[in-house]
């Protein structure tokens, strides 16, 4: 009976063998944070992994994505981790859903699409059909990548054009419970939160009696006063709270805008300001706000030689000028002083000492900024000498 058995052999599959499968990823992006976008992510996740998992050529090797960044940045963590992998060569192709969810930029998105060519890494563009290592791919794509970048500058166009008819016409977009001292009531306006506005108004009643800043923010930090997401309180946080206008009532519209390549700016007039009066409900008198003001000008414009010019070693933050014993001036830093030697150990050279290094080293007429470095010559080494410290410009690099 053997003999009569028939017996076929099916070819094997190309591709079928481990080594052989195309590493596959997807990059998805989704521009805002909303619960619909997150369920779209979620969707999209699901979906590509089932396309990439179901292919018999491939190898699944994850799913990069984005949450409410815009196509026309180049820092998107997920993306920039994607390309990593490539570079690394993990990955041997990428499948996205739209050329506009990829890169809305046309100049990044070729720069792109080139520098993964010549890796060897592969696209495909779903609903617009392309695969860029096809011969016609690029040609396809900077038609499109044109027509993307140009959708973009008219949705923008449009959203700048709505902010400025609000803002005209004196509506406030940002939600007032990221303003401390303020939440909202169900109807989304303004309330004053009570212990957060003890907070403000303590801050307002030190200023005015001669406290400065970094004093309030030091004694904020050991009294353990608290503030939001769980963060410290510095000399710039206090001096924001005593320039937000908010806290008399009033409030001004347009002081940042966003460019024409996506990066939020201060604005220094380039745009037009609003300023709406009486939209929150008050924690500050006005008298007092206007005194705090004053009395900021008048601190302002008291500057010393070396302010902003030395640098902390170990934090990087700038040194400050202080008064100490007998009259004597140290230069002490920011941090150690604001939030004690738990979180930097800090240096505090005098003066006197930092001004003769700088002479010997033809420092002294620059305004180049310097890390004043401790030499280490033991915990209990008093008093510290001009043998204990030495100084480093910091390059253009740094």
């Amino acid at each position: 009976m053997a003999e009569n058995r028939e017996i076929k052999t099916i070819t094997k599959r190309k591709g079928i063998s481990h080594h052989q499968l195309k590493r596959v990823c997807a990059y998805i992006r989704v521009s805002t944070g909303h619960d619909l976008q997150l369920n779209s992510l979620e969707n999209q996740e699901q979906y590509f992994k089932r396309l990439i998992t179901s292919h018999p050529d491939y190898e699944f090797c994850g799913i990069y994505s984005d949450v409410g960044v815009s196509g026309a940045k180049n820092d998107r963590p997920g993306f920039n981790a994607m390309m990593e992998a490539t570079r690394n060569q993990e990955i041997d192709l990428i499948i996205t859903k739209t050329i506009s969810r990829f890169a809305r930029n046309t100049m990044f998105l070729l720069e792109t699409i080139r520098e993964l060519k010549q890796l060897n890494v592969g696209v495909i563009f779903e609903e617009n059909h392309i695969n860029t290592l096809h011969a016609e791919g690029e040609l396809m794509l900077t038609v499109l990548g044109s027509l993307a970048e140009a959708e973009r500058k008219s949705v923008s166009q449009n959203i700048k054009w709505s902010i400025q008819k609000n803002y005209q016409a004196g509506k406030t977009l940002h939600s007032p419970d990221r303003v401390f001292g303020y939440t909202t009531d169900k109807n989304r306006n303004p309330v004053i939160k009570p212990d957060e506005a003890d907070i403000v108004r303590l801050i307002f009643k030190r200023y005015l009696s001669g406290i400065t800043g970094n004093q309030i923010a030091k004694d904020f930090n050991e009294e353990k006063v608290p503030i939001e997401f769980k963060r410290v309180w510095t000399s710039e946080r206090i001096l924001r709270v005593i320039s937000n206008e908010k806290y008399m009532g009033d409030c001004l519209l347009q002081k940042s805008y966003v460019d024409e390549k996506g990066r939020q700016l201060r604005n220094k007039g380039q745009q037009n300001k609003y300023y709406v009066s009486g939209c929150f409900p008050p924690i500050i008198d006005q008298a007092d706000w206007f005194k705090a003001q004053e009395l900021r000008k008048t601190r302002s414009k008291k500057t010393y030689p070396f302010s902003g010019r030395f640098i902390c070693p170990y934090c990087h933050q700038t040194l400050i000028r202080v008064t100490g014993f007998k009259k004597q001036i140290f230069w002490i830093c920011k941090t150690y002083m604001q939030q004690g030697k738990s979180v930097c150990k800090g240096v505090r050279p005098k003066e006197k000492i930092l001004r003769e290094l700088l002479e010997e080293q033809n420092l002294l007429n620059t305004e180049m900024q310097i890390i004043v470095e401790e030499q280490c010559h033991g915990k209990n080494h008093h008093p510290k000498t001009k043998n204990d410290f030495s100084l480093r410009p910091v390059s253009k690099e740094q």
